[in-house]
């Protein structure tokens, strides 16, 4: 029976194999390290392009979103401060670029035997990232001197409604009571098209009563009655 000692596990492969150091020559296995280190160095060259194009810069700073680095086999956050901001993919460049990664990078190709000419996409040199903070640095500039026009022009306007607001209400304080009081039409005023109330009525334009009334009741009774 043969020794389970003989077995080695792969764990790209996901399996057990009897090749010794031949297995990371297999077509299959050299496939998936291609894929892995393609998959990060994708990941990369998109940070990349978000950062140098238009950078994303918030000032609310939630949960932090994680990401898996297969080749150091370490989970970090995708986005990283800068001043008073959150600078999505950040995170991605910052860890790229550390020495520790580095590490990992060039004992992972050593390992799989495949040239580092292979990882140059997953790695990032520290010029580089210089460079790229630089950049997120003049534009969390630019972006808060456009927050502060903005805030400063929505200030205007508010500034300028409530002076609108406190004149109206200073010029209608000087006005005479007399003055103001002329202002409100007056009910038994003829040129006002408006209904009179009964109080105010003459008893020359006192309407007509509705239904009979009481003497129209007496004058029936005397008829029917014969009186």
């Amino acid at each position: 029976m043969e020794s389970f000692k003989q077995y080695e596990f792969c764990g790209l492969c996901k399996r057990n194999h009897q090749k010794g150091n031949k297995h990371v020559y297999q077509r299959e296995h050299r496939a998936k390290v291609v894929k892995r280190i393609s998959a990060l160095s994708a990941q990369v060259a998109e940070a990349k392009n978000s950062l140098l194009s238009q950078p994303e810069l918030t000032r609310l700073i939630s949960a932090p979103e994680k990401v898996w680095c297969p080749l150091c086999q370490v989970e970090y956050s995708r986005d990283a401060r800068i001043a008073a901001r959150s600078a999505k993919h950040l995170g991605v460049v910052a860890h790229v670029s550390s020495n520790e990664h580095r590490r990992c990078v060039f004992e992972f190709c050593r390992e799989q035997r495949v040239g580092c000419e292979l990882s140059r996409g997953a790695v990032i040199s520290d010029e580089e990232y210089q460079s790229i903070y630089k950049r997120i640095s003049e534009r969390l500039l630019e972006h808060e001197c456009e927050e502060s026009i903005y805030v400063q022009e929505e200030a205007d306007k508010i500034r300028q409604s409530e002076l609108r607001k406190a004149s109206i209400l200073y010029w209608a304080s000087k006005q005479p009571a007399a003055q103001a009081s002329s202002s409100l039409a007056d009910p038994t005023d003829s040129r006002v098209d408006k209904p009179i109330p009964p109080w105010l009525m003459d008893n020359d334009s006192a309407p007509a009563p509705i239904g009979p009334t009481l003497q129209d009741l007496e004058s029936k009774f005397q008829l029917y009655h014969g009186k």
